[in-house]
Order: C-alpha cells, then sequence, then structure tokens
C-alpha cells in the first residue's frame, strides 16, 4: 500500500493535473507553468499565466511517442524566443529538439505577442491559428515549415517581420486582413505562394519580401509609395504585374531574373530605374520608361534577350553601365538629347543594333558603351561589323568613334 502511494504522489508531482498518459522521460517545466502529455493523441497541453519563459526545462525529446500537436492554453500571452524550434541539423535533416513530427499548433486568444524563431523548422507543421489577440510576431517565427499550406494574419500585427514565412515552401494561401501595414525583408521568400491580394493599408513592402517564390499575381494597393530591393527576384512564374501609379520608388534588382516576366506597367512617378531590376527577364519584349525618370541604373536590363523596343523619355540623363548589355533583340534605340552620358559597356552586346545617333549633350562615352560584343570563340570583346555612331562634329560621340575606329557619320 505504501508503494501504490509513493507512485501516485510522483505522477501528482510531476504532471500537475493530468488524466492522460505521461512520459517516462519528463522533465519539471520552469515555476509558474506546468503541462500535461496525451501519448494517445499526442498532444502536448502547456498552461500557464504570462510571458512564457524562453527555456521551459524540456523538450519533445523528453515524451514517447513524440508529440504531433502542441496546444497552448488560455493565460500564456507570450510564445517565447525558439520556443519550439526544431534546430535541424544540417548534415542529417533531423531535429535535435523533439518537435519534428509536430502537425499542428493551437494558440489561445490571450496571446499577443510570439518571439523570433518560435516554430521555425517545423517541418511537419501544416496547420497554425493565429488568434486576433496577436499584435506583434518577431523575425523568423515560422521560417522553414516547409509543410505549412496556410494561414491567416490578423489586423492587429502590422509589421510582418523579416523572414517569418521564409522557405515555407508549400505555403500556397494567405490572407492579410486590412490593418497590417508593413511586409518586412525576405517574408515570403521560398514560399508556395502563387497569389495574394495585399490590403489597403500596406504601405511599405521589404526587401526581398517575395522573392524566388511560385508568385503568379500580386495585387499591389492603390497607396503604396515604395517597392522594396529584390522583392521579386527570380520570381519565374510571374508574367506580367501593373504597379500602382502611387509607387514612387523602386529597389535595386526588383524584378531581376524573372524570367518568364513578358509585360510591365510602371508608374509616372519614379525618378529611376534602379540598378539590376529588370536583369536577366529574358521574355520581356517591350518597356515604355515613365517620363519622370531621369536615370536608367546599372545592369537595369540587362541580358533582356528577348527585349525589341524600349522608349525612353526626354527628362533621361544617365544610362547606367551595362544597362542594356546582351540585349540581342533590341534593334533601335533613340537616346533623347536630354541625356550627358552612357555608362561602360551600356549598349554592349546589342548585335541587331547597325547604327545608333549620339545628340549633342552626350558628354561622356563609357568603355565599350557602343558598337561591341563577347567573342565567345576567342573570349574576348570584339567590335560589330558594320555599326556606326551619327553624330556632331567635334563631340564627344566622334571623339569615341575615333578613338575605338568605329565609323562617325557627321549630322551636323
Amino acid at each position: 500500500m505504501k508503494k501504490i502511494i509513493i507512485i501516485l504522489l510522483a505522477a501528482l508531482t510531476v504532471f500537475s493535473v493530468s488524466s492522460c498518459s505521461t512520459a517516462d522521460k519528463a522533465k519539471k517545466p520552469k515555476a509558474g507553468f506546468k503541462y500535461r502529455y496525451d501519448s494517445k493523441s499526442r498532444s502536448l497541453y502547456l498552461s500557464g499565466n504570462g510571458e512564457m519563459p524562453r527555456s521551459l526545462g524540456f523538450d519533445g525529446n523528453d515524451f514517447e511517442p513524440l508529440p504531433e500537436r502542441i496546444v497552448i492554453e488560455s493565460g500564456i500571452t507570450t510564445v517565447s524566443e525558439r520556443a519550439f524550434a526544431d534546430d535541424v541539423d544540417g548534415a542529417s535533416g533531423k531535429g535535435q529538439n523533439g518537435y519534428g513530427k509536430v502537425r499542428e499548433i493551437v494558440l489561445p486568444d490571450t496571446v499577443r505577442e510570439i518571439g523570433a524563431d518560435a516554430f521555425e523548422e517545423l517541418h511537419s507543421l501544416k496547420k497554425i491559428n493565429l488568434p486576433s489577440s496577436v499584435t506583434k510576431i518577431v523575425e523568423g517565427a515560422f521560417s522553414g515549415c516547409v509543410r505549412l499550406k496556410s494561414v491567416t494574419v490578423p489586423s492587429g500585427v502590422k509589421k510582418l517581420p523579416k523572414e517569418m514565412f521564409c522557405m515555407c515552401s508549400r505555403l500556397k494561401n494567405v490572407t492579410l486582413e486590412e490593418g497590417v501595414e508593413e511586409i518586412g525583408e525576405d517574408a515570403f521568400d521560398g514560399t508556395g505562394l502563387e497569389e495574394l491580394r495585399l490590403p489597403s493599408t500596406i504601405k511599405k513592402i521589404g526587401n526581398g519580401a517575395f522573392s524566388v517564390s511560385n508568385v503568379k499575381n500580386l495585387i499591389l494597393p492603390e497607396n503604396a509609395v515604395e517597392i522594396g530591393a529584390s522583392m521579386y527576384f527570380g520570381c519565374d512564374n510571374l508574367k506580367e504585374i501593373v504597379i500602382p501609379e502611387s509607387v514612387e520608388k523602386l529597389g535595386d534588382d526588383v524584378f531581376g531574373n524573372c524570367r518568364n516576366l513578358k509585360a510591365v506597367k510602371l508608374p509616372q512617378k519614379i525618378k529611376k530605374i534602379p540598378g539590376a531590376a529588370f536583369s536577366e527577364c529574358e521574355k520581356l519584349e517591350k518597356i515604355n520608361i515613365p517620363s519622370a525618370v531621369t536615370e536608367i541604373g546599372d545592369y537595369a536590363f540587362r541580358t533582356c534577350e528577348s527585349l525589341k523596343s524600349v522608349t525612353l523619355p526626354k527628362t533621361l540623363r544617365l544610362i547606367g553601365e551595362h544597362a542594356f548589355e546582351d540585349c540581342k533583340s533590341l534593334e533601335s534605340v533613340s537616346i533623347p538629347d536630354s541625356v550627358t552620358e552612357l555608362g561602360e559597356e551600356a549598349f554592349y552586346g546589342c548585335e541587331k543594333i547597325k547604327s545608333i545617333t549620339v545628340p549633342k549633350s552626350v558628354e561622356n562615352l563609357g568603355k565599350r558603351s557602343l558598337g561591341y560584343f563577347y567573342e565567345e570563340e576567342y573570349g574576348l570583346s570584339g567590335k560589330l561589323e558594320g555599326f556606326s555612331i551619327k553624330g556632331f562634329k567635334n563631340s564627344a560621340a566622334e571623339k569615341y568613334a575615333k578613338e575605338n575606329k568605329i565609323k562617325f557619320i557627321s549630322i551636323g
């Protein structure tokens, strides 16, 4: 009889209150927090009040079989940093903390904050609810949850943090409620997201927010002002996009390596086509540069092999280095008389351009900016056969032509 009483007291001490099956290896949790484990449903229940401690004093390896469901009960207000992250080993691909089989996370309506990397690399996670009480989510909270398919972000979360869903490769269905104002850097980088309607409250989209994702259609709000660098980088499924007229600034590499992008409508307020903005957009056929643009950045349209037509505005002053390099389908271009500089190799490898008129306003032509291409056979730069420059006497264009032994035709 004495032996039976001792066993019962031990069970009550370790697990607080529970009628469920328990794990023999379980450890004592931090003061103020209790847990119970139901081995039949493989569900881990955590209760307490206030902010969860950074270290709970146990992990998934303390339960047999390993947990597949985690339920955080009412009263807890903060899920701590790396609380249930699984720390997947790069060599073995296996989780170190015993949460690799967790398929569902249930959060109560008392939770207000989710800490950095709280659920990182839960490779089996398919379902999580974000209650309306949540107002803050910290960097990388769900990064690497490769089986997560859908999520709704409540209106109280004003900012989606950096790498929030980074590398969630099967995440396709996302709802951002009205009230969300900012999407952080790389928030949806590497996701399976195909389409997303952004709420009208969005004000800023961070660098690389949707890079290397499956996005086909992203409906931007009419009040967006800035689109960050590399936002769509490597989005091979993106075929066309209309950027709202409210947008005033684009970041570098914004559409870089979007290999199937065919059509883009740029807003009239932008003053610069940023560096590598459309670099390696192999199927882009034409582009109209808005009338307010004064500068085309370095590598802006490099290797746009299908680009046949480009309209340059009369406000343009600078065409950057390698701006139209290897645009092999470009047959002609009209340089407006507002341009003062052509960067190094600006039109390098534009093999179909046989002649180009350089206005008197151009004061500087960079090395190999006109009339050159890459000879693969010799691994050297060569001059385009039959290429000529039209320009004015005693101009920078004439000087360039003479120095490079290119035919010059005077037009005044």
